[in-house]
């Protein structure tokens, strides 16, 4: 086969499923300097973390006064939380509302009454100033209205004035020390019936937090974005979190271990003790048993997710069809019949045994994949060698790759790290060879690479 027919015929938008996405809440940019200056990599991603966790707390706590508000997730219908934040040492405010850990539908976050209040008593109206930066979930910042226009209502209260931003959300405001105090009341509108949770920060200083997690999840992408996934993107909470709070560990690590299941009794133990003792945030055991929990969570998510793919009446029903088709070529087919009545048999008690966090689970859903790949993959339709696909790296933006209510166009147009490989042959013990890697690494290079070849 010609390489060119190769292309037309084989090619394969194949998406390799080894990345997770993790987000950066957009803000102002932050220079090289600052990052370089307030990080230092450690030997491992736990001594960088707590490293530069410390270096991040010692500098807040030369501002004085202030302290950074964080407040509970906030769900629909719930009364605005008050926020009051000493601002007298900031030049710069940061305002940002961070999803719940249910994801980000209906989270229309409200800064009611917001305004900051000067030594004299003065008071400035939020609403009246621009953010000289912004990044809004959905739709648009509001003024003094919601998404559709309405009036701020937030636990049945109208506010005269406020800000509307859905989550995620981050504003930054210039205010250059020249104010005292920032208050506002913070919550969900109304009009979200009773849905959405959310949490909100006020910050001085949310640019150098943006500045460090870059520099971590750079040199440790695989443990940053699975924090960032396993927080609900809240990852940077971590470092807000004073250092003797230990309530974003517990939320955090919680719903992992009830994921695995009570079967995992040595890290349900040490969680356990953690909490009694009331450890300090920073430390080390906690990211110990996170990075613990989060391993083993994965295992088992992954498991559940591709068991509830396994369609056993549809593989019968493919092996049959094979068997009766190419008889001579398809011979183990009712080998693989009867093997599949015996799972069958078996999946109840092996899914009952997933739920409950049992390791031998594990092992019996690997056997039954590698089966059903063997079977679908003994296919005698499939007799070409070579597989043409995209392998994206965790270190690409979104994986190059919108969400389902955007379009390309929303995508970053710089820094992948993607490639055009080739599997050989198209077997579970194919070897993947890199046939371009594009030197500009935009979004567009290999797409044009590919399009450039077919005749």
């Amino acid at each position: 086969m010609t390489f060119t027919r190769f292309m037309k015929i084989t090619y394969l938008p194949l998406i390799l499923g080894m990345s997770m996405v993790f987000g950066l809440p957009a803000g102002a940019a932050v220079s090289g300097k600052e990052r370089l200056s307030f990080y230092e990599k450690k030997e491992s991603w736990i001594k960088t973390m707590l490293a530069a966790r410390e270096r991040f707390q010692e500098m807040e706590d030369a501002l004085g006064e202030y302290k950074p508000a964080l407040t509970d997730v906030i769900v629909g219908d719930e009364s605005a939380q008050r926020i009051s934040v000493n601002v007298s040492e900031l030049n710069h405010l940061w305002l940002v509302v961070t999803p719940g850990n249910d994801g980000h539908v209906q989270d229309h976050a409200i800064w009611a009454q917001a305004r900051l209040i000067a030594k004299d008593g003065t008071v400035t109206r939020l609403d009246t100033l621009e953010p000289v930066s912004r990044k809004v979930g959905q739709g648009a910042l509001g003024k003094n209205e919601d998404w559709q226009k309405r009036p701020l209502q937030v636990g049945g209260v109208k506010f005269d004035y406020g800000l509307y931003a859905h989550a995620p959300s981050v504003l930054r405001y210039n205010i250059g020390k020249k104010y005292e105090k920032f208050e506002a009341q913070a919550g969900i509108c109304d009009y979200a019936e009773g849905k959405g949770s959310v949490r909100f920060v006020v910050h001085g200083n949310y640019d150098k937090i943006l500045g460090l997690w870059r520099k971590i999840a750079q040199d440790f992408p695989i443990e940053s974005n699975r924090l960032a996934r396993d927080t609900g993107h809240e990852h940077m909470l971590w470092f807000i979190e004073g250092a003797q709070n230990i309530r974003v560990n517990r939320e955090k690590i919680l719903p992992l271990l009830e994921k695995i299941g009570p079967q995992s009794t040595d890290l349900w133990s040490r969680y356990r003790a953690l909490c009694k003792q009331e450890i300090a945030a920073g430390d080390s055991r906690w990211l110990n048993i996170y990075l613990e929990a989060s391993s083993r969570s994965e295992l088992f998510r992954t498991a559940r997710r591709r068991m509830n793919l396994f369609n056993i009446r549809a593989l019968k029903m493919a092996v049959e069809d094979l068997s009766r088709h190419y008889p001579e070529k398809y011979d183990p087919g009712k080998e693989y019949i009867q093997k599949l009545i015996t799972i069958e048999q078996q999946l109840p008690q092996i899914k009952a045994s997933l739920t409950k966090g049992d390791v031998k689970s594990l092992s019996q859903i690997n056997e039954i994949l590698k089966f059903k790949a063997k079977v679908l993959l003994s296919n005698p339709l499939l007799d070409f060698e070579r597989l043409l696909l995209v392998k994206r790296s965790q270190n690409s933006p979104a994986l190059g790759l919108p969400a389902n209510w955007q379009g390309n166009c929303s995508l970053p147009k710089k820094n992948y790290d993607n490639e055009i490989a080739v599997l050989t042959p198209v077997t579970q013990q194919g070897k993947i060879r890199t046939l371009y890697r594009p030197q500009v690494r935009n979004m567009w290079e290999m797409w044009i690479y590919i399009l450039m070849r077919i005749k």
